[in-house]
């Protein structure tokens, strides 16, 4: 989970829109994100115990650097992959 000091966003995963450069719209709460950098910016499917350890494409979920993706979608592979995490529209992609 991203400090709860980083700006307020709504859109998991945005990196253009909400957030300063090189940083990205993370899992906060059921109903806001965080924008969030990262460092050691992990790649996908690195260890992680914090959001930020993964880059800045990825968030942390069960200890590895995952994707962010929208619900109902096929961006994880079969529709299902997409695992809803309580946050409206979005999920991770399944490890």
């Amino acid at each position: 989970m991203p400090s709860a000091s980083g700006e307020v966003c709504h859109t998991p995963g945005d990196i253009t829109n909400e957030c300063p450069s090189l940083q990205v719209c993370r899992f906060f709460s059921s109903l806001e994100g965080r924008c969030e950098g990262c460092s050691p910016c992990g790649n996908l499917h690195v260890s992680c115990s914090t959001s930020s350890e993964c880059d800045i494409l990825f968030t942390c979920f069960s200890g590895k650097c995952t994707n962010i993706c929208q619900l109902g979608t096929g961006y994880c592979g079969p529709v299902e992959a997409c695992l809803d995490v309580g946050y409206p529209g979005y999920g991770v992609c399944r490890l």
